[in-house]
């Protein structure tokens, strides 16, 4: 068994210089895809709306009556910023709120009929949009490489939800251990 310079094998160094590879790659797409997160973008109506705006309003137009911790909790994010979002969304008409019997402190949240169309072309632009990152990566991948890709991806979003936490500065992270919350000092 050979060693590198740092007294590992050189097994074991291949091992974590892949996985470091891979971390890197995760990392570098997140934060190139988190740069688009925050842009208007025009879905064909002539409006612009931000991006995670957009995607927000199609939750609430697939579930109607869905609350905002629910999206909070499936977005990863502090329910203060879900209601910055909510706010937006019902200030550009998108969505109503309506009372909850029972239930002083918590809205259902519905899309009005605007948002429904916005989310029709939504839906239309991320077609065109998936359709083209497919077409360009069948030049490199295989059909079931990127059926396979996908299947990684909603596993790792199902991944981070579960593994989702907030710090005390309530600033959100994440951790795969155990599949559950950290908590701070864990």
């Amino acid at each position: 068994m050979q060693t590198d310079r740092s007294g590992q094998s050189s097994d074991l160094s291949a091992i974590l210089n892949q996985l470091d590879y891979r971390g890197n790659l995760k990392f570098r797409f997140a934060a190139i895809q988190y740069n688009s997160i925050g842009a208007l973008r025009d879905y064909g109506d002539g409006e612009y709306i931000k991006m995670l705006d957009a995607h927000i309003l199609k939750d609430i137009d697939e579930n109607p009556g869905i609350l905002s911790v629910e999206l909070a909790q499936s977005w990863c994010r502090t329910r203060s910023a879900i209601c910055v979002i909510i706010q937006r969304l019902q200030d550009g008409g998108y969505i109503t709120k309506r009372s909850i019997d029972g239930n002083k402190k918590e809205r259902a949240l519905f899309s009005t009929e605007k948002g429904h169309r916005l989310c029709d072309l939504h839906r239309r632009y991320d077609a065109m949009q998936t359709s083209a990152l497919i077409n360009d990566m069948l030049s490199f991948c295989t059909a079931d490489e990127i059926d396979a890709y996908f299947k990684v991806l909603d596993y790792q979003i199902r991944a981070m939800q579960r593994g989702y936490g907030q710090g005390s500065d309530g600033v959100p992270f994440f951790s795969y251990s155990a599949g559950r919350p950290r908590t701070e000092g864990s």
